[in-house]
């Protein structure tokens, strides 16, 4: 895996070569003796400028980006962390820690990768690249402000950059992501989505449009459910038997999967918490991991539903379906996903005529689909 190595500090010896070195030093000579004094315009008038300086000085507000959109968001300090405080509460996903423990979960991780080296599974630069450093340190907790929701609650967010996990969720994404193209509900992106649309007939007469939502998917994965998952589809994506999985390279990207979700240590506001459920966005290996969770959970429920949708296609925790059968079975059909499941539920919008789905509003003219991007 050429992309798991530690970067080169390697520099060569100056004077090996004559005619390099004169290059080298006429280009020094070229670039120290240039003015470098550009005139340029500010795009900001000055009362805007002070404006935004003026804000350095003040402690009592947050700004953040929004979760959606471009939007910056300038948030009560009180606020943003009486609303952090709030998700923290969750004692069913978030535990309160006395003491950091990035050091034990450091050891641990540490261990783990020496035996994965040691069975043969990774070379030599892998493994120095895995292995965690001394100065790692805990996540970092805050929210994205979601302005298009009531009261607007943030996304939580756990920064994964310099954490134990970092890199072996990094290793982890890297097997986990071709598998995820291969599930049959996979949708891309919106050009994806729009292409898929293109290649539908005209829909029967009645035909319902309706998108469905995940509710805060990432911390709401069962740990015991997601790694099945894993496992399950690095057997029927990956090319692999079943009997192949012990002792498999598989079987210990597992472990690091593992290792990532039970490790999620994180600090805010001064106290330390562990993450007991769930995945956070912010480690590398989430999408790919809810991706190929929700496949699994998807294909039971589809599976088991007395009257099926249509189309059942999905963006990570974003799914548009169409539905042939009326609105009272699709009710029904809605009921029974909220159901289906003791964390995972679901919100929707369905319309006849036109729903938006991530940057398009389909339209249904008379059973021909059109489209538009928004």
């Amino acid at each position: 895996m050429p992309s798991f190595r530690n970067r080169s500090k390697w520099c060569p010896e100056r004077n090996r070569e004559l005619a390099i070195e004169a290059y080298v030093e006429a280009l020094e000579k070229a670039i120290l003796s240039h003015d470098f004094t550009v005139t340029h315009r500010r795009n900001l008038t000055r009362d805007e400028q002070r404006a935004l300086e003026n804000l350095r000085g003040y402690d009592d507000i947050i700004i953040k980006q929004a979760d959606k959109g471009s939007a910056v968001v300038v948030m009560n300090k009180e606020a943003f962390i009486s609303e952090a405080k709030r998700q923290l509460s969750d004692s069913e996903v978030y535990t309160s820690l006395d003491r950091d423990p990035t050091q034990d979960i450091t050891d641990k991780i540490n261990e783990k990768v020496r035996e994965c080296w040691g069975k043969g599974h990774i070379d030599d630069k892998t493994r120095d690249y895995l292995l965690v450093s001394e100065d790692a340190r805990p996540g970092r907790f805050y929210l994205l402000p979601k302005l298009h929701k009531p009261g607007c609650p943030g996304r939580p967010v756990i920064s994964g950059c310099s954490t134990p996990t970092e890199r072996i969720s990094e290793f982890v994404d890297n097997n986990l992501r071709p598998l995820v193209p291969k599930i049959n509900s996979y949708v891309k992106d919106t050009n994806d989505f729009l292409r898929k649309l293109g290649e539908l007939q005209r829909l029967p007469e009645g035909a319902i449009l309706c998108t469905i939502d995940v509710v805060g998917l990432y911390p709401h994965i069962p740990h015991d459910e997601g790694l099945e998952a894993l496992k399950e589809s690095s057997v029927t994506y990956g090319g692999m038997d079943e009997g192949e999985w012990e002792g498999s390279l598989g079987e210990d990207i597992a472990t690091f999967a593992e290792l990532v979700l039970k490790s999620n240590n994180f600090e805010f506001n001064g106290k330390h918490y562990l993450q007991e459920r769930g995945t956070a966005i912010g480690t590398k290996m989430a999408p790919s991991y809810a991706n190929i969770f929700m496949d699994r959970l998807e294909k039971r429920l589809i599976r088991d539903a007395e009257v099926k949708p249509q189309v059942w296609w999905r963006y990570i925790d974003d799914v548009v379906i169409i539905w042939t059968d009326g609105e009272e079975t699709l009710k029904q059909f809605l009921a029974y996903l909220n159901n289906a499941h003791r964390t995972i539920k679901f919100t929707s919008k369905w319309s006849r005529e036109d729903i938006d789905f991530l940057d398009a509003r389909v339209v249904n003219e008379s059973g021909k689909l059109e489209t538009d991007v928004l």
